[in-house]
């Protein structure tokens, strides 16, 4: 299933350029808290491997990027998408955005899109 999340930020967002743990962070924290505490400590084990199955993209947008602070600045509007085949994975993430409408990443507020 995948989830497409259209964001719009409060004046702008900056951030760094490696910024994929700040977003795994944001979705750890919107779901269900057993459910990521399971995913971070231990997931999905087969043989010796182990697997979160969940994926997301990169953030999507207008942007400028600054090569001597190694930053992004996103202008206006945001998109997101998050994966995942596990059901219960999918519906946490949606509760937990929409039920919080206004959310924190990295130093910027973000707000849904309307």
């Amino acid at each position: 299933m995948h989830i497409y999340l259209s964001l719009r930020t409060c004046g702008g967002l900056e951030i760094q350029q490696h910024y994929n743990h700040i977003i795994q962070g944001v979705i750890y924290d919107s779901i269900d808290h057993e459910l990521a505490t399971f995913l971070h400590e231990k997931g999905y084990e087969n043989e010796n491997r182990k697997f979160k199955l969940f994926t997301f993209s990169r953030l999507l947008g207008r942007f400028q990027l600054n090569r001597e602070k190694s930053t992004i600045r996103f202008i206006d509007n945001l998109q997101l998408m998050i994966s995942s085949p596990v059901d219960y994975f999918c519906q946490s993430i949606a509760n937990g955005m929409l039920t919080g409408v206004i959310f924190v990443l990295a130093t910027a507020i973000l707000k849904w899109k309307k």
